[in-house]
Formats: C-alpha cells, sequence, structure tokens
C-alpha cells in the first residue's frame, strides 16, 4: 500500500514587547514603525525572510540593529 507523503508545521507567534528586541518589520518591501506581527493574517503571507546582525545594518541602519523580518503578501504577487 502507497503512502502519501504530508507536510505538516506549526505556526509558533513571535513575542515582541518593550523587555525584548525589537526586529524592523517590513512588508511588500515598505517600513512598518511600530507594527506588530500579529496584525498581519497569516492567509495573505506568501512569504518571509528574516536578516540579522551586520547584514540587516548595512541595509536598513541602526533601526535594524535587532533584526528585519520582511514580509512579502500575496495581494502584492503579480
Amino acid at each position: 500500500q502507497a503512502q502519501e507523503a504530508c507536510a505538516s508545521f506549526y505556526v509558533v507567534p513571535i513575542v515582541l514587547d518593550d523587555d525584548r528586541k525589537n526586529p524592523l518589520i517590513i512588508v511588500d518591501g515598505e517600513v512598518k514603525e511600530g507594527m506588530k506581527l500579529s496584525q498581519i493574517s497569516p492567509e495573505t503571507i506568501e512569504s518571509i525572510s528574516v536578516m540579522k546582525n551586520e547584514a540587516a545594518i548595512s541595509q536598513y541602519g541602526d533601526k535594524a540593529k535587532d533584526g528585519v523580518i520582511s514580509i512579502g503578501t500575496k495581494k502584492n504577487k503579480k
């Protein structure tokens, strides 16, 4: 009997508050200062990439010292 391959994954919430580091959030190429990840509906996310350390700072400056989370949405897909 053939078995079907099934991928499963869990979405783990990222908690960002004043006592922790706060990465710079970018949605569809636009910096979203003060935005919380919980404001983005998971159904609209097409891709997520993470930058950290010197790579983030060299591209986005000191505001990216805690890293960068860049999100591409499905609505921006052409």
